[in-house]
């Protein structure tokens, strides 16, 4: 996804169609984590406490159990503080649809922070997964617009207890 600013000057510019937009520019590389203790290549899990918090009442509908047409086997059951793909450590939600869950992460071999996409559980994988697949394979420098779309950095499964989610990251 790209983000576009809108830039103050368009608003008063004659040519507003071709100045409205401009690319925001990423970081070339990730945000490193603070500086840690850890010895080695990869960063240690984090255990996070079991109490000394407020529950939340399990019979109470909350952020994507509202959904209509919602039904919990269609949804990972992520955990804060759970590893997926021996790699990402889950840290909090950030936001919720009909089709996924997002959450933050850590990466723990390249340890800086990731954002990481849970779908539903499907019979066939989600036409956003297959349409990157097929741009991350095409050859580069071919359209000029490739600089303008960001690709994922990883694909992978979890397996739910009622079947398999693809993810994104």
């Amino acid at each position: 996804m790209r983000l576009f600013l809108l830039s103050p000057s368009s608003f008063r510019s004659s040519s507003f169609s071709t100045t409205l937009l401009r690319p925001l520019r990423y970081p070339s590389r990730p945000l490193p984590f603070p500086r840690s203790r850890t010895i080695g290549t990869t960063s240690e899990p984090r255990a996070f406490p079991e109490s000394g918090f407020d529950t939340i009442d399990t019979t109470v509908l909350i952020e994507e159990e509202t959904l209509p047409g919602y039904l919990a086997e269609g949804y990972y059951p992520a955990r804060v503080g759970e590893v997926l793909n021996s790699r990402y450590q889950i840290l909090t939600k950030l936001g919720f649809g009909s089709a996924s869950t997002v959450w933050l992460c850590r990466d723990l071999k390249e340890r800086c922070y990731r954002v990481l996409k849970v779908h539903v559980r499907s019979r066939r994988p989600p036409q956003e997964i297959e349409v990157l697949k097929h741009l991350r394979s095409l050859p580069g420098d071919e359209h000029p617009g490739e600089s303008y779309i960001r690709l994922p950095l990883d694909f992978f499964e979890v397996i739910g207890p009622h079947g398999v989610h693809p993810c994104l990251l």
